[in-house]
């Protein structure tokens, strides 16, 4: 008797699925090359992706004006 796994979309589709996340919107900046090794700097220190010190400093930066 041969066993069958069931497919990965089987069992998500079981169990409700994965939560819905806010979509993200791509945006393309540009930095000096003295900003961006700065940038990567304080992300490898934190040991975090650049892109999500960006979003913090942006969020926050956001906070700060309302």
């Amino acid at each position: 008797m041969q066993n069958i796994l069931p497919k990965f979309n089987d069992i998500e589709n079981a169990i409700g699925g994965r939560p819905k996340k806010e979509a993200k919107i791509r945006l393309a900046y540009y930095l000096s090359k003295i900003e961006s090794e700065q940038l990567k700097s304080i992300a490898e220190s934190r040991d975090l992706p650049v892109s999500l010190v960006v979003r913090e400093l942006v969020k926050k930066m956001i906070e700060d004006e309302l």
